[in-house]
């Protein structure tokens, strides 16, 4: 985020970092109360609330950064906030994807593959967006793909919740 606020918006560089760390120390604080929220409201539905918060604050975000017609400090807020409740939830969610007898392995492969996979082309498809569309709001459309194939995904998420799996029956090791 710094970089594309200071190198295609052109917000001063000082500036740009300063509402990345205010945006992440707040998100971080606004995950516990949406963890706490999600003790009491489904998180299933807590995650798809932010995704279709992502998929339909994408553009009018970016449009503001790129406008500089809004306050940086409150759109960052407003970032942290949606991206809170997919944060605070996306963990209990992936790890309802599994059985308890296969919960490490399968969490630990989604969550490596997804953030090798997103994580690390997303400056990629963001630069090349900006390029070919020549608009500085372009990565929102990566953003609300992202969203909706997260919203999709939580509908046929099958759920182990309370299956716990009884282990195997203990077998002593010969002598």
């Amino acid at each position: 985020m710094p970089a594309y606020l200071a190198g295609v918006v052109g917000y001063p560089p000082r500036q740009a970092v300063i509402a990345q760390t205010y945006a992440v120390v707040l998100h971080a604080a606004l995950i516990l109360a949406a963890g706490w929220l999600a003790l009491r409201v489904a998180p299933h539905l807590l995650l798809r609330a932010g995704t279709i918060v992502l998929a339909l604050g994408a553009y009018p975000f970016y449009a503001a950064l790129a406008g500089r017609g809004v306050d940086l400090m409150l759109l960052m807020t407003v970032a942290a906030a949606a991206g809170a409740l997919v944060n605070a939830t996306f963990a209990f969610v992936t790890a309802d994807l599994f059985p308890t007898r296969v919960r490490f392995s399968g969490i630990a492969l989604a969550q490596n593959v997804t953030q090798s996979v997103f994580g690390g082309t997303t400056p990629l498809v963001a630069t090349g967006l900006i390029a070919s569309l020549g608009r500085p709001e372009a990565p929102a459309l990566y953003l609300m793909v992202c969203a909706a194939v997260g919203f999709l995904s939580s509908l046929a998420a099958p759920r182990f919740r309370r299956q716990i799996q009884r282990p195997a029956a203990v077998v002593p090791y010969p002598s």
